[in-house]
């Protein structure tokens, strides 16, 4: 691809940003556990949360004096280690970014953890190319999430759809009985009336291939979310649209061989 081809797909893509989840470290071949945060003569373990092309903001256990030691670097310069084990590498590709430390700052509710954000100084050409390829498939991986929209599935002989899953609601858990799910919504049963005294954070876990996942739901309008079935709309979560295609998949083999 010539540069000037490259510029125009970066430019596509900027001010896009995008949530380090399983789908975004699977599809970039990230390796999450190498991940290192360098400022002055400290580094610093790091888990990635947020990527664009102008920003990367990770999480950090920092103790509280360790929290304001790191403030103090705050508008200054520093680096960031990222390694990514690319198909058809012989070794893993890594990349030390240079970057503006922009803020660093205690996540309310979480214990120790902090988010710190980087204004990156450096755009190595390979890191574009991973970012843009990565951009690209989350473009088509919406659009299908939009094509099969009003198709819906249940929980039933194939397992794809399990029948159990749990609501988050801020800091409380609740079980719930699935009745029906689709790429932006899901209708479910709630044993008891959850009680909102102040906006939340509501997800919803599910499990796919045994392993759970959670997809954010938007915040329920009422001061409380009724006992009872409820219609709850999800935000765009890309295992969430692999776990409807899947269902639609086996109801449509079910379908087949019932013929």
């Amino acid at each position: 691809m010539q540069q000037s081809q490259d510029s125009g797909v970066e430019e596509r893509y900027r001010g896009v940003v995008a949530k380090a989840d399983p789908f975004f470290i699977r599809s970039t071949s990230l390796v999450a556990q190498q991940m290192l945060l360098r400022i002055g003569d400290y580094s610093l373990a790091a888990a990635p949360a947020y990527f664009s092309f102008e920003e990367v903001s990770l999480l950090l256990v920092l103790r509280t004096e360790e929290l304001a030691l790191f403030g103090r670097y705050v508008s200054g310069t520093c680096s960031l280690l990222l390694v990514f084990d690319l198909p058809g590498s012989k070794e893993p590709v890594r990349f030390l970014l240079r970057a503006r430390l922009a803020s660093i700052d205690a996540l309310a509710g979480r214990a120790n953890v902090c988010m710190a954000r980087l204004t990156l100084k450096t755009l190595p050409p390979l890191y574009v190319e991973i970012l843009t390829a990565f951009f690209s498939e989350l473009e088509a991986r919406k659009q299908k999430r939009e094509l099969i929209a009003d198709q819906w599935i249940e929980p039933g002989p194939s397992g794809v759809l399990p029948s159990k899953a749990v609501l988050v609601v801020g800091q409380g858990s609740w079980p719930v009985t699935l009745r029906s799910l689709c790429t932006k919504q899901v209708r479910l049963n709630l044993e008891r009336r959850v009680e909102l005294k102040e906006p939340v954070a509501v997800t919803l876990k599910l499990s796919r291939a045994g392993q759970v996942f959670s997809v954010s739901c938007a915040p329920p309008t009422a001061s409380q979310l009724e006992a009872g079935d409820i219609l709850l709309d999800l935000d765009f979560s890309n295992e969430l649209v692999s776990l409807i295609e899947e269902g639609l998949k086996a109801t449509a083999g079910a379908s087949g061989q019932a013929r």
